[in-house]
C-alpha cells in the first residue's frame, strides 16, 4: 500500500499507469506469489516481489519507447 501511495504522490508518475488498477495488480501478483511458494497467505515478501516486477515492467516499457 505505502509504495502505491507514493507512486500517487510522485511528480515523476504517469497519472496514466497509477491508478486503482495498479493496487488491485499488486494485490494479485502477490498472491499469485505466494501460491507459488505453497502459501495460503501473502507475505512481506510476496509484496516485494510483485512492485519489483511491476517496476522493472514499467521501466523495461519506457526504455523500449525512448530505443
Amino acid at each position: 500500500m505505502r509504495y502505491y501511495q507514493l507512486q500517487r504522490q510522485s511528480d515523476e508518475r504517469s497519472s496514466a499507469r497509477t491508478t486503482v488498477r495498479l493496487l488491485e495488480s499488486l494485490l494479485r501478483l502477490s498472491e499469485a506469489h505466494a501460491k507459488i511458494m505453497f502459501r495460503r497467505e501473502a507475505t512481506v515478501e510476496d509484496a516485494g516481489v510483485a512492485i519489483c516486477t511491476v517496476a522493472l515492467s514499467q521501466s523495461h516499457a519506457q526504455s523500449s519507447l525512448l530505443g
